[in-house]
């Protein structure tokens, strides 16, 4: 194998991954197993083969067959709990409207670290326009997916939306900003989300 070659593997074990992470977040309809199954058989065949023509693509090659054994048992756990009805993937609604509309669930966790950022409006909820959309929609595909790798129960699109939304005017008052900002963070190995004022 070469080094080019063991690139291209890292990258499709990478995407793999996401597609996973989306399939647990609901926003992928099929396990995307044909995929995975070609992977396995790659890897395997790679190990059959022996040794790798320099220490450190050994090195590397070794430390990707460690980290898909773990990518596996995680994702047949899920898959095992989403068959038995312990993990149920949220359903998306196409309306940004109604979602803010909705009755909201207890606020977010407020923590420390950041990772992605989806900006909110600092007005009162009119209707979102369509950048906004895209935004939340961004910040809940990574929120999602964060939870779902850390095994954490899925929550739904508009519960995420309706809670920030509650956050924005206490933030707004507590630190006199004109408009807030969420990011997707880790707090304890729990995925949380931080909101962070903006002047």
């Amino acid at each position: 194998m070469t080094n080019d070659e063991l690139l291209a593997l890292e990258q499709r074990v990478n995407e793999l991954k996401k597609l996973y992470d989306n399939y647990f977040a609901g926003l992928e309809r099929l396990e995307p197993l044909k995929k995975r199954e070609a992977l396995m058989r790659e890897l395997r065949v790679l190990t059959q083969e022996g040794s790798q023509p320099n220490t450190q693509l050994q090195f590397r090659f070794n430390n990707l067959r460690s980290r898909w054994a773990t990518l596996e048992a995680h994702w047949t756990r899920l898959v095992k709990q989403l068959e038995e009805g312990k993990l149920k993937r949220p359903t998306l609604r196409t309306s940004a409207t109604a979602a803010v509309a909705n009755a909201a669930v207890p606020n977010a966790a407020v923590p420390n670290a950041a990772v992605a950022a989806a900006p909110v409006a600092a007005a009162p909820a009119p209707s979102p326009a369509v950048n906004e959309d895209t935004s939340m929609r961004a910040l809940y595909s990574k929120y999602a997916a964060s939870r779902a790798q850390s095994g954490e129960a899925p929550v739904s699109y508009e519960s995420m939306v309706a809670s920030l939304k509650k956050q924005v005017p206490a933030v707004i008052e507590r630190f006199k900003c004109k408009s807030v900002d969420f990011r997707v963070a880790q707090k304890d190995g729990k995925t949380i989300i931080k909101a962070v004022p903006i002047s």
